[in-house]
């Protein structure tokens, strides 16, 4: 234990500040960032199932990490890679930006590739990477200078530079400037396999992630403590905590009303990692406007209803495994929202002929998006209204049946009926994954643009 604290403090950092949101390349001493990730081909040719989980982006824009870079004597290099998470206990308004945790991964596991020790490259401690595996056209952006790159094999050709002060750039003595676009911009053909999401036990850096995960704990359970207090003045959240370890709690403030934000983790079984609760407090009274009690119950009803589709249950448990998604929410909502406008939950259960009563919404957060968005009926049939799997995911081989592997609920136009004319659907390119396992998709886009064509007609 003592030998693995000393290598946490070794290549872990923490950090209060504004974070970078992209990889970062160094230029003639100055830091701009990469619009692209160049380390993303590498990963996807040779790992059999993506290496990094996701703590600030998926493997679709950043893979879950942070590159480096410097361009030197016209050469591209990595110079260091980094894991890294926020801090969730803090009070926001308060501490403005979060504690920012980082864990530097040694360079020697990217070149690792699952090959025998005799064919890995040979790194000393803290050594830049040569990225002899980047063949890509790069575009940098430095404040007010943007620049695109031609990358082969690791070298670096100017081919476009962009600058309000072309003469002060300096950059024409670093690069080799005089060398023009090829006739033939190179790149290496991705192999074709199927790059799996982040698995904790297959993947080669849990050791890694491991460090960055207790750095993070270790802070939020003491952070915590702070805001916790007022919580527990209210009655009703013992029952809450009691169901529910509590791991972090973030804490708002506006005028009289305090708003809890709570990560939590079931105490009992469950397909579930960590759910994210939010209760507003009445500042002067210290008691919830939304009972902590009822959350509880939700839980219970909503996971009761999951247990009685097996199917749904077992792609769950896959999901905690990959370690791919933000957050999870669970809530009861009289409306939902379809195509930008609100319907009651009995019209929407009613048009697509769910059977059973609504439970409650499951929701899988994206950082724009909702990944997934799941309806809860208490005989076990869901509804999924949005489905976004990552790259590499699918969602029990549903979405295969969909425009883009994408599952979004849409509305469709209200039909004008005439006499002896049906009604069209309102509903459509949502699917119900049935108790017993049948997959039933609801109206396609194609049948849209039959209805709107009756319904032209009928007007």
């Amino acid at each position: 234990m003592k030998r693995l604290v000393i290598l946490i403090a070794l290549i872990a950092g923490v950090a209060v500040a504004h974070v970078q949101r992209s990889d970062a390349v160094y230029i003639d001493g100055k830091r701009c960032s990469l619009t692209s990730y160049p380390l993303n081909t590498y990963l996807s040719n040779h790992f059999s199932e993506w290496p990094f989980r996701p703590t600030f982006h998926g493997p679709g824009d950043g893979g879950g990490y942070w590159g480096f870079w410097g361009i030197r004597d016209s050469l591209l290099y990595l110079d260091s890679l980094t894991i890294n998470t926020w801090g969730r206990s803090s009070i926001v308004i308060g501490h403005g930006d979060r504690n920012h945790f980082s864990v530097r991964i040694p360079l020697q596991e990217i070149v690792r590739d699952g090959s025998s020790k005799k064919s890995r490259p040979s790194l000393k401690n803290d050594e830049p990477l040569y990225a002899y595996f980047v063949n890509d056209t790069l575009e940098v952006s430095c404040l007010k200078d943007s620049y695109m790159f031609y990358v082969e094999n690791g070298r670096a050709h100017l081919l476009q530079h962009i600058s309000d002060d072309m003469e002060n750039s300096g950059l024409n003595l670093l690069l080799n400037s005089k060398n023009k676009k090829p006739k033939r911009v190179w790149r290496k053909t991705r192999r074709e396999t199927q790059i799996l999401p982040y698995s904790e036990k297959t993947s080669l850096l849990a050791t890694y992630y491991y460090m960055l995960d207790n750095l993070r704990k270790k802070q939020d359970n003491s952070d915590k403590q702070k805001y916790i207090v007022e919580p527990r003045k209210d009655p009703n959240f013992k029952r809450f905590e009691d169901f529910f370890e509590i791991n972090a709690v973030d804490y708002d403030y506006l005028e009289s009303d305090m708003t809890y934000t709570f990560f939590v983790t079931p105490k009992g079984k469950s397909p579930f990692r960590e759910i994210v609760f939010e209760f507003v407090m009445d500042g002067q009274t210290h008691k919830f406007k939304d009972l902590p009690v009822d959350a509880v119950e939700l839980f219970e009803k909503s996971y009761a209803a999951i247990c009685e589709n097996r199917l749904f249950e077992k792609w769950l448990q896959e999901k905690k495994s990959k370690m791919n998604y933000s957050d999870i929410n669970f809530k009861r909502e009289e409306k939902v929202s379809v195509g930008f406008q609100l319907f009651s939950m009995e019209e929407v259960w009613k048009s697509t002929k769910m059977s059973g009563s609504y439970v409650g919404t499951l929701t899988f957060n994206g950082v724009m998006l909702a990944q997934y968005i799941f309806l809860l009926s208490d005989n076990g049939d869901i509804m999924i209204l949005v489905a976004n799997p990552p790259e590499g995911e699918k969602l029990l081989n549903v979405a295969d049946g969909t425009d883009e592997k994408k599952i979004f609920m849409k509305r469709y136009h209200e039909p004008v009926v005439g006499k002896n004319q049906p009604a069209g659907p309102l509903f459509g390119d949502y699917v119900i994954i049935r108790h017993d396992g049948k997959i039933e998709y609801g109206p396609k886009s194609e049948l849209l643009r039959y209805w709107q064509s009756r319904w032209r007609n009928l007007e």
